[in-house]
């Protein structure tokens, strides 16, 4: 929280927070991340930690579109 306004910090953050492994669609996986980030939002007050959660949820966007991309190629 801190150091929250540097966009190098915020994107190790994001680095860290999405490393990880899960079963199923991809793009269902993105989007259960993006619910509970916009969920915890609701009661978060740091600025800095709402500041990371929106910009992760704009690469969040970009990955749920890829990934429905690619299921749908691959008729996942």
């Amino acid at each position: 929280m801190r150091y929250g306004e540097q966009a190098d910090v915020r994107q190790a953050f994001s680095a860290n927070y999405f490393s990880g492994s899960w079963w199923g669609p991809e793009s269902l996986h993105y989007e259960e991340v993006k619910r509970n980030l916009l969920d915890f939002k609701k009661e978060e007050e740091n600025e800095h930690i709402r500041l990371w959660i929106d910009e992760y949820v704009v690469g969040l966007d970009e990955y749920i579109q890829q990934a429905k991309i690619r299921e749908e190629r691959d008729a996942f």
